[in-house]
């Protein structure tokens, strides 16, 4: 290795062309779909209200929650009959992951009764069946049913310490671990910081 350069033997390469690695995004940015932003933004000005503090709630622009159910789709974890959990979901992605596979097994867990209605609304709106929504308060624990139930799940936690930490426990518990096939799950939490306080990601 030298610099940014890496030499690899026989052994590596033929590792490296099995696994067909893909370049890593860095941003949100690199995704969009006008017409998936289309429809959420429809539910957005049909049904939504407005963000609660109570809740730490701050909206996704339209081109941002589908930006992060892309995301998904392009780590290839949107297949037929994958169980997907949104510990939050104020941002309306089960509702883009939804149009994206019909056949997903979607489950938001969400404290607020009125983004359920959203997504209710939203998904009636839309002709989505193949989402369920549980009212679920992350600070009580979690139904014995869920846990280790889930392949992917996605949360955009409250932007503090505790509140970070306590949605990844959660997370955590609802991905699990496949024993039988030694397969992680998949976890991915949205976290937006300012570049003015980068000791947030900190």
């Amino acid at each position: 290795s030298e610099g940014d350069s890496l030499a690899l033997n026989d052994r590596g390469k033929i590792f490296v062309d099995k696994e067909n690695f893909q370049p890593f995004t860095w941003s949100l940015v690199d995704y969009g779909n006008p017409e998936l932003e289309a429809k959420i933004l429809e539910v957005r000005q049909t049904y939504s209200s407005y963000p609660k503090r109570e809740y730490d709630q701050f909206f996704a622009s339209a081109k941002t929650s589908v930006s992060k159910a892309l995301i998904v789709q392009a780590k290839g974890l949107l297949e037929d009959k994958v169980k997907i959990a949104l510990l939050g979901d104020d941002d309306l992605v089960s509702l883009v992951l939804a149009l994206l596979n019909p056949a997903l097994e979607i489950t938001v867990f969400e404290v607020d009764p009125d983004i359920l209605k959203t997504i209710t609304k939203g998904a009636e709106l839309l002709g989505i069946k193949n989402i369920q929504t549980i009212t679920y308060d992350a600070r009580n624990s979690l139904d014995k049913r869920f846990i280790n139930k889930f392949d992917v799940v996605l949360t955009d936690p409250p932007y503090t310490k505790s509140g970070f930490g306590l949605f990844l426990k959660r997370a955590v518990e609802l991905a699990g671990y496949d024993q039988r096939l030694q397969k992680g799950k998949y976890i991915f939490i949205h976290y937006g910081a300012s570049f003015k306080s980068p000791e947030k990601y900190l």
